[in-house]
Parts: C-alpha cells; sequence; structure tokens
C-alpha cells in the first residue's frame, strides 16, 4: 500500500469534496481508502 501525504486541496480534489457538500460525505473514489488525519 502506497502512502500518500495529501494537503486540503488534494484531499478536496482526490477524496472528498467537503466544502461543496457539507451535509454529506461525496466520496469521489471508486476503490477503498483509509484516511488519517494527524498534526505536523
Amino acid at each position: 500500500m502506497k502512502i500518500t501525504d495529501l494537503t486540503k486541496k488534494s484531499f478536496v480534489e482526490r477524496v472528498a469534496d467537503y466544502q461543496a457538500y457539507p451535509d454529506q460525505w461525496d466520496f469521489k473514489s471508486n476503490k477503498p481508502c483509509l484516511v488519517n488525519f494527524h498534526a505536523p
């Protein structure tokens, strides 16, 4: 499994656009993913 660091912009583009759809989770991929949120 490849680990990819995402910025806010890349998260919105590749995973889910939470700004355009704040009341629902609009997952953009057809494959599952695991997201680990952490602070630097």
